[in-house]
């Protein structure tokens, strides 16, 4: 009973971290236009994405890394 418990627990708190994470993944790319320059454009590299932000390739790279999970976890609450 008790590794139910702290199983049912552990997996409460990696979900609150997965939404936290999406949470701020979420803020960044609002903030520095990586939503409004992905919007519309269909399928992009990495690079044309840098190109056409803007941004320091080092952000965009470290900000598509994040795990697609968070994402798609993300994107059927709004289908």
């Amino acid at each position: 009973m008790e590794k139910e418990r702290i199983k049912e627990f552990a997996g409460k708190v990696m979900s609150d971290l997965s939404g936290g994470m999406a949470a701020g993944l979420a803020y960044v790319g609002a903030q520095t236009g990586l939503f409004q320059t992905l919007s519309g454009q269909g399928p992009m590299t990495m690079e044309n994405i840098i190109e056409k932000s803007g941004l320091q390739p080092r952000y965009v790279e470290e900000w598509l890394k994040e795990p697609i999970t968070i994402w798609e976890g993300c994107s059927t609450h709004y289908q």
